[in-house]
C-alpha cells in the first residue's frame, strides 16, 4: 500500500452582520490539486490486463462549502 499524499486546503471566512450576530463561510477541497495516484499494476501472468493498472489510491477532488450563523 502506498502513501497518499493530498493537499486538503480550508478557506473561511467571518462577516460580523450586527453586534453579536456573525456569518461564517467556509469552503473545504479535498485533493485540491486533483492529482491522481494510481495503484499497482496486475502482476499475475495468466491475467488478460497483466501489467495495467486498474486502481486508483486516492478519491478524486471533493468540494464541501460550510455556512454558519451565530448569535
Amino acid at each position: 500500500m502506498a502513501e497518499i499524499h493530498n493537499w486538503d486546503t480550508k478557506i473561511y471566512r467571518r462577516f460580523t452582520i450586527y453586534e453579536r450576530l456573525n456569518l461564517n463561510l467556509s469552503a473545504d477541497l479535498m485533493n485540491m490539486t486533483n492529482h491522481t495516484q494510481f495503484g499497482n499494476p496486475v502482476i499475475n501472468p495468466t491475467a488478460s490486463n497483466f501489467g495495467k493498472v486498474t486502481s486508483q489510491y486516492n478519491a478524486p477532488r471533493q468540494i464541501q462549502l460550510n455556512m454558519r450563523i451565530e448569535f
